[in-house]
């Protein structure tokens, strides 16, 4: 989808996204500064800077949707993680987002994500369908009426 991100250096072993609500937590402090191996990804920041950062990561951690969907769409692993009950909704979104694709979202905890993080390199299949979704939406733009709008 990102031709130029996907030559990206991998510099990370893991990424963590955490959800805007989470950018502070205490479950999320104890990663800071671990290990030169886990990078923390600023939700906030420049929109560049967090696809550059998901695309040197061989893993992403995502306790937000957003981080999931880049993921995603940069083929890079990963696994939806809860962080904290900071997040409404119950999960309704990732099931939501992960039914699109036919399949069963699937989480963990973050401790044991980022201590199985090779087995779930090696486990995880990108869903097969992101193509086709992106063909189909960029079909389903309604470009008349947006045209249409700014005449």
């Amino acid at each position: 989808m990102y031709p130029s991100l996907q030559s990206v250096q991998k510099r990370y072993r893991v990424g963590i996204i955490p959800h805007i609500r989470e950018k502070y937590s205490d479950k999320l402090n104890e990663f800071r500064g671990k290990s030169p191996d886990i990078q923390i990804i600023d939700p906030a920041a420049d929109p560049r800077l967090v696809l550059v950062q998901i695309a040197a990561s061989q893993f992403i951690v995502s306790s937000s949707l957003h981080g999931l969907v880049c993921s995603d769409a940069l083929g890079v692993p990963n696994i939806w993680t809860p962080i904290s009950s900071a997040v409404e909704g119950a999960g309704y979104k990732f099931h939501d987002y992960y039914s699109a694709f036919g399949i069963e979202a699937r989480s963990m905890s973050i401790d044991v994500a980022i201590r199985s993080t090779d087995n779930l390199i090696a486990s995880w299949e990108q869903p097969v369908q992101i193509e086709s979704l992106v063909d189909g939406l960029i079909e389903a733009f309604p470009r008349d009426a947006l045209k249409a709008r700014y005449r």
